[in-house]
């Protein structure tokens, strides 16, 4: 979120985008992950909901921006190795991970 929140904000006339968790707090208990909306049409049954409206307006936010997607491990591996002698021990090792994401995205104006 934050290399998008960066990318939105950037260069000229960019856009003020308001750092997600502290959105999060501010909008306590709506936007939690147990209660948030699953689907980006549930966005206008949440701000019809008495007081959160009028505390997104409050915050500031004009657009939410939905992400959607998945982040995977592709591949990966690496090795470990220990020993021990008479006055220490000790291990060294490795490993290394390569990561696939595909996100989509939607503007909801607010």
């Amino acid at each position: 979120m934050d290399c998008i929140g960066d990318n939105l904000g950037g260069g000229k006339g960019g856009l003020l985008v308001h750092d997600n968790n502290d959105f999060v707090d501010q909008m306590f208990p709506w936007f939690e992950p147990s209660t948030a909306p699953g689907k980006p049409e549930a966005m206008s049954e949440l701000l019809a909901r008495p007081g959160v409206a009028d505390q997104v307006t409050k915050s500031g936010v004009r657009y939410v921006v939905w992400l959607d997607g998945s982040t995977r491990k592709t591949d990966g591996g690496g090795g470990l190795a220990c020993g021990a002698a008479p006055g220490g021990a000790g291990c060294i090792g490795f490993g290394w991970w390569q990561k696939e994401s595909a996100y989509a995205g939607a503007p909801s104006g607010i």
